[in-house]
């Protein structure tokens, strides 16, 4: 859960960023031709300094965050965003004051937390004190400049609905994505479970040959992980028919099961252990030459002779092993199958390689 949280807060931080540096871009855009053609002369304009003064922001804001986006630095942006609400919402608050509230007109402060409110992901809690300080703030401008008593309550209270309006848009906003980011990620876990289950046994939890068919031809055909050099085991277990017949076929499925388990103790972590198919499986052994798979097999197979099944049982398995030399798939795992007959014709629990 807290590694879902702060994915989450991530991707939240990232969004924000993302929509703060494409508005602020077209705002800013916007406002500096405006403020070129007031200066032409093209229209009267008693705001310059006010624009100017957001305009003047953005221009040192806007590159700041982007350079911080550019390196992922989240924890920083993820501060760095508040400034732009708090300084946008301050210039609304002061901006509607200042030009308009004589015409008892909220206007620009309803745009700015609403735009906020609904363009924004902001953490609940966040959100509440951001707008509740801005509220504060706005009702303070407007005392100082409406002295109609009646004037200021009739200001305040819609004020007062527009502020809670917005806490309500931000709220939602964020629980709505919160939901969606949650659900994406059972989404994935539930891919990653059927993906896991299409790709392994379900007895033994061990990669199934299918996995095995496309790991060796991408070994084979591009070279990877094992590059060109790896050794392939095919195992066997002795009797295992006689061991169902004597002991049922539970506990011939304890047998399946504690040789996979011994597999994967006595192999690398870079080696690929697979189910072939009933009591077979498949060792490929990365960058191992045949001294080495010999001696790998070698521990494999007394290991498991020394083992008892149910602390009753004692099993045995005989190994066929050949070097990756350029062969397809198929010649490999029959040259390793051939071998793997030939140490069953000489007695069984050997190894031939």
């Amino acid at each position: 859960m807290i590694e879902s949280t702060s994915t989450f807060k991530s991707s939240m931080t990232k969004n924000n960023i993302v929509r703060i540096l494409i508005l602020g871009i077209i705002y800013t855009s916007m406002e500096i031709v405006g403020l070129t053609l007031s200066s032409l002369g093209f229209f009267e304009s008693d705001i310059r300094f006010y624009v100017s003064l957001i305009v003047g922001f953005h221009l040192i804001y806007l590159p700041v965050v982007y350079v911080l986006y550019r390196r992922r630095t989240f924890k920083v942006l993820n501060q760095v965003q508040y400034i732009y609400f708090y300084v946008i919402m301050t210039w609304g608050s002061v901006f509607n004051v200042l030009m308009y509230i004589k015409d008892e007109d909220i206007t620009i402060y309803s745009i700015v937390i609403l735009l906020i409110s609904a363009l924004f992901i902001i953490r609940p809690l966040i959100s509440r004190i951001m707008y509740a300080l801005n509220f504060i703030f706005f009702a303070s401008l407007i005392y100082i400049n409406v002295s109609d008593i009646l004037v200021f309550n009739q200001l305040v209270f819609k004020s007062l609905i527009v502020t809670v309006i917005a806490v309500l848009i931000s709220n939602s906003n964020y629980n709505v994505r919160k939901k969606l980011s949650d659900s994406q990620k059972d989404l994935l876990l539930v891919n990653e479970k059927l993906k896991d289950q299409a790709l392994k046994d379900s007895l033994t939890k061990l990669y199934n040959n299918g996995y095995l068919f496309d790991f060796l031809d991408k070994a084979v055909n591009n070279k990877v992980y094992c590059g060109n050099k790896f050794s392939f085991l095919m195992i066997d277990i002795d009797d295992f028919k006689g061991i169902n017949d004597q002991y049922g076929h539970l506990f011939g499925d304890q047998v399946i099961k504690t040789v996979a388990n011994k597999l994967e103790v006595l192999t690398r972590d870079i080696d690929i252990v697979c189910r072939y198919g009933g009591e077979e499986f498949v060792v490929i052994l990365c960058h191992a030459d045949l001294e080495v798979a010999s001696q790998i097999a070698e521990r494999i197979r007394s290991e498991i002779e020394r083992e008892k099944v149910e602390g009753k049982v004692g099993v045995t398995v005989s190994i066929g092993g050949a070097l990756y030399q350029n062969q397809a798939p198929l010649a490999l795992i029959k040259e390793a199958d051939d071998k793997l007959y030939m140490a069953k014709n000489a007695g069984k629990n050997r190894v031939v390689i």
